[in-house]
């Protein structure tokens, strides 16, 4: 959670305590899902009683919600500028699988979210998380013959970006190949490209 790091500096000690809780959550929250964290494992990893959190988050949703705005808002908000610029529109997927390579336990927050029915999402992403998957990466594929195809394309671009980052660990583990290292996600990278350019391609000759 390098964006609660950075701004941990120079607080009052009850915020440096909240990034704290927040960064040791995170990391649990990523590997194990909402359901299998006890907040009492939250706090033994902070260093403080389970009723110490209660001063800082009213309840385990509170902390969980506080969790995944902090992580997502910031790769959202650094996708959403990228979409921004007309002219980068078609390398979105490629900078969504480097800011997730950057940043890889906000892929698995995700995923554990989405796999969780994704009821947190809404209220703290809203129109960024629908932006990203309706507006932001079918702007960047083609839009296919009609809507479940579009959606259908960028829920399968989605998966080769959030998805292979992370399940990276697993794949690591049957494989042991180095799944995030340097050659391997350049090597995803134009897989990524490669497809987006053929669908693409694609369109331009049936239409």
């Amino acid at each position: 959670m390098e964006r609660i790091e950075q701004h941990s500096e120079g607080l009052r000690k009850g915020e440096r305590t909240r990034a704290r809780i927040l960064r040791a959550a995170g990391a649990l929250f990523a590997a194990r899902g909402f359901a299998a964290t006890p907040l009492r494992e939250v706090a033994q990893a902070v260093g403080l009683r389970e009723p110490s959190l209660y001063n800082h988050f009213p309840s385990k949703e509170a902390l969980y919600v506080a969790v995944l705005e902090e992580a997502l808002r910031p790769l959202l908000e650094k996708l959403h500028g990228t979409l921004d610029r007309e002219g980068n529109r078609r390398e979105l997927p490629e900078a969504m699988l480097a800011l997730l390579a950057e940043h890889p336990e906000v892929a698995r927050l995700m995923t554990q979210e989405l796999l969780r029915g994704g009821g947190s999402l809404d209220p703290i992403l809203g129109r960024w998380m629908r932006s990203l998957l309706s507006e932001g990466l079918a702007a960047s594929l083609p839009l296919g013959r009609d809507d479940a195809e579009r959606m259908l394309t960028v829920i399968a671009m989605f998966n080769l970006t959030v998805g292979y980052v992370a399940l990276a660990p697993a794949f690591a583990a049957l494989t042991g190949l180095e799944v995030t290292g340097e050659a391997a996600l350049e090597r995803q990278r134009r897989l990524v490209r490669r497809i987006a350019k053929a669908l693409r391609t694609e369109e331009e000759v049936s239409s």
